[in-house]
């Protein structure tokens, strides 16, 4: 019962404020919630994605980023990867194939390596594709795609960084977006019903 209530309170407040009123160290409630995104993406089901999102978002001042696949439909981060090359995008797409089997749609910024991966590792990538910013407006219209909900969650990564007051290393940035945003269940067993 303490670890969910201490879960359902670091969905609210940072760290550093569930630890004060808690009575624990920051460290210790840094633990509830890397061992609730373990015990969440150990629950979590390979399903199948129709419509992916890929965007990045600063980890650091020092224009260091990482790579966000949301899955459009859910509104749900998928995965962060450590940062924003071709290589590391393009290993995800091929390992989690199965999953993007039925992919009808893929939106993303005309970021060069993200076009690249995504050409060579999904069959008929360019039908697929809905790049934003100068086609942006034409996507909505003609296709009723957008990266809108990649935006959206980017916004709300940059909260979470803010309200953290940054991150250290990118371990635990991953972890504070899936916290959040991962569409996780991660409350123990037994406790409120689960």
């Amino acid at each position: 019962m303490f670890e969910a209530l201490a879960i359902s309170w670091l969905k609210v407040a940072p760290a550093s404020a569930v630890s004060e009123r808690m009575m624990i160290s920051w460290d210790e409630a840094w633990g509830i919630m890397e061992r609730a995104v373990r015990r969440g993406m150990a629950r979590r089901e390979a399903a199948e994605i129709q419509e992916l999102a890929i965007d990045e978002t600063s980890f650091q001042k020092r224009h260091e980023y990482v790579t966000v696949l949301v899955n459009r439909q859910t509104g749900i981060v998928i995965d962060i990867l450590d940062d924003r090359k071709k290589a590391t995008l393009k290993k995800w797409l091929q390992a989690n194939k199965d999953q993007l089997h039925g992919v009808r749609s893929i939106s993303m910024d005309m970021w060069e390596p993200f076009i690249t991966a995504v050409q060579e590792s999904i069959e008929g990538a360019d039908d697929k594709m809905v790049r934003t910013y100068l086609w942006g407006i034409l996507n909505a219209i003609m296709l009723k795609v957008t990266n809108a909900i990649a935006e959206s969650i980017n916004a709300t990564i940059q909260k979470i960084k803010a309200r953290a007051c940054g991150f250290r290393n990118r371990a635990r940035f991953r972890i504070a977006i899936l916290f959040h945003k991962g569409g996780l269940s991660m409350l123990p067993l037994g406790a409120w019903g689960t």
